[in-house]
């Protein structure tokens, strides 16, 4: 099935076989002595190469997705909860009865619903949607470089490049959307290449429901057709726009209706770069826009993609007039996707998941940019081409060896399912448990009400909580008045700083098991555990531990002094 849709593909419409319109037939079916070459074999033969090619990649690709670890970032467990609630007749909620858009990833939430009503487990079946989305980037990227160059080698490169690259491809296989929106990123820009604009566009629109940067790129595509010098812009133009948002205001309606605001609110509480522009003098807003974090995130994602050879290899794609509009669209995309980035001050999560939807786009512009810059040699004199060629092969592999992670990453595992069955179990009446690591405690203690500390599913937190980008916001004084029974952090949050408040001290213990920092802290990690005084589940943390103490929150602020030598678990702001 997959060869036919490629076959048909390369069949229809490759511009190198549309002798009709005047475009010019690949090097080696030029007319000799005015004989017409077999323009239906030339078909035939390119486009079943071409699906050969694709096969192969794909197995790679498929061979790498293997290879990986199953690990589920904890997030991705929030979308889980969701999906789940909705399952059980409960609605797009997190806590039962609290209306908050916790998420912004809708369509991954119904598509993991839907799995989860066919009873299938959640983490395999985002994990099957990952992969498959990876799979049907790899094969769009190759199909678009090949309806680009012509070129079997320039396509797999494209192939290999993208196949190989385990950043790609964990993110995909990581339990949250960054797969699906790559794939329809990469669906959007090859459907722009085959001058399809409104299926473009529908494919923005999914691309918008997956994640919220889809209909920042259907502008992107938009403002580069306005100012285009085409004559039937004002129709392309429309095309492009009209039905992704038609798709995002209905988005709209729907967040309006259910949960009475425009944006989701795990977006208001990792945005904080508006809020802290507005508490700043204007004379420190270039160092703010330029965060350190972002800045040096979006750099680690260029270094890890292709270093230099990136800009160098833009530069002659930029300057060739073929397929001028697709060119400054993926340009475009890949400026837009780095502003984002540093905008949200990066990511916490490993795999740049912000950035690698749009790798497939960056791969196939410094590929372009190769192949133009060969064609320029060659019209120049054949003396530099080999040279040439064996450098840009050097460098592409080079490029693909750097990609690729040879050391698996590890999979241990954190100490958050013990602490859920210790909720789940719990006789407390009217339960309710405070953490900033929301996923898998509050997919695994289903029954629990859950105070995100980080703002995602707290509106609270999420409007007035003091931003700590990239994490999300903090109010820990609305938190210990909402008297929460029982408090887990880990080691990355501010929340240290109120150690020593007297709310804090006089109402809570820090129940110290070094099951759940020290051996939690070796891998990345730790959690700490408070529990409220005189309640319930103290008394059951009590008989369930022998080997836990109950201290006062305060010893924490020294107790990386005697007990953690190596530092494991120093605060860090």
């Amino acid at each position: 099935m997959f060869g036919c849709v490629i076959l048909k593909f390369c069949y229809r419409t490759h511009p190198t076989w549309d002798v009709g319109r005047g475009r010019a037939l690949p090097s080696r079916c030029h007319r000799v002595d005015n004989v017409q070459p077999d323009i239906s074999s030339i078909q035939e033969k390119s486009a079943r190469s071409l699906v050969w090619v694709c096969l192969a990649v794909s197995a790679v690709a498929a061979a790498h997705v293997l290879w990986l670890p199953r690990i589920t970032v904890d997030d991705a467990f929030i979308s889980f909860r969701y999906a789940r609630n909705l399952v059980e007749g409960n609605g797009l909620v997190f806590n039962l009865g609290e209306r908050v858009e916790g998420y912004s990833n809708l369509l991954w939430v119904l598509l993991t619903a839907g799995g989860m009503k066919l009873g299938l487990d959640p983490i395999a079946w985002t994990r099957a949607m990952g992969a498959m989305s990876f799979l049907g980037v790899v094969a769009l990227a190759m199909v678009t470089a090949f309806r680009f160059t012509a070129s079997m080698l320039a396509t797999s490169a494209v192939g290999i490049l993208l196949a190989t690259s385990t950043a790609l491809c964990a993110s995909a296989l990581s339990g949250l959307e960054t797969g699906l929106f790559a794939f329809f990123v990469m669906a959007a820009t090859t459907s722009i290449v085959w001058n399809h604009y409104a299926t473009a566009s529908w494919l923005f629109g999914f691309a918008a429901i997956t994640r919220p940067e889809g209909a920042g790129l259907c502008v992107v595509a938009t403002a580069l057709m306005a100012f285009s010098s085409t004559s039937d812009r004002p129709r392309r133009v429309f095309c492009i726009l009209g039905p992704c948002m038609s798709m995002v205001a209905a988005l709209l309606l729907f967040r309006l209706e259910y949960y009475g605001q425009f944006l989701p609110n795990s977006v208001q509480a990792k945005s904080a770069m508006l809020s802290m522009l507005r508490s700043t003098d204007w004379q420190n807003w270039p160092g703010l826009i330029l965060n350190k974090p972002g800045v040096e995130y979006a750099a680690d994602f260029l270094q890890y993609a292709f270093g230099p050879v990136a800009l160098i290899a833009l530069v002659p794609v930029m300057a060739d007039s073929r397929f001028k509009f697709a060119v400054r669209f993926m340009a475009a995309a890949v400026a837009m996707g780095l502003a984002v980035a540093v905008y949200n001050f990066g990511d916490w999560m490993s795999a740049f998941r912000l950035l690698t939807p749009y790798l497939p786009l960056l791969t196939l512009l410094v590929v372009l940019g190769a192949v133009v810059f060969l064609q320029w040699l060659q019209e120049r004199g054949p003396a530099w081409v080999a040279p040439a060629r064996f450098a840009a092969a050097a460098v592409l592999l080079f490029c693909a060896v750097g990609q690729f992670q040879f050391r698996q990453p590890p999979t241990a595992g954190s100490p958050d399912l013990e602490l859920a069955d210790i909720l789940n179990r719990s006789e407390q009446s009217e339960l309710l448990a405070s953490t900033d690591v929301l996923g898998r405690l509050g997919y695994y203690a289903s029954n629990t009400r859950i105070l995100d500390m980080a703002g995602l599913t707290d509106a609270h937190i999420a409007r007035f909580g003091e931003p700590r980008p990239p994490f999300g916001r903090n109010d820990f004084g609305y938190v210990l008045a909402c008297e929460p029974q029982f408090i887990m952090n880990n080691v990355r949050t501010a929340w240290h700083r109120h150690l020593n408040r007297a709310a804090f001290v006089s109402a809570y213990w820090w129940v110290d098991r070094p099951a759940w920092t020290l051996p939690a802290a070796s891998r990345g990690k730790p959690r700490f555990v408070f529990v409220r005084r005189d309640t319930r589940l103290e008394e059951e943390i009590r008989r369930r531990f022998s080997d836990a103490v109950l201290r006062s929150p305060s010893d924490l602020l020294y107790e990386n002094q005697t007990a953690d030598p190596e530092g494991k678990l120093a605060f860090r702001d």
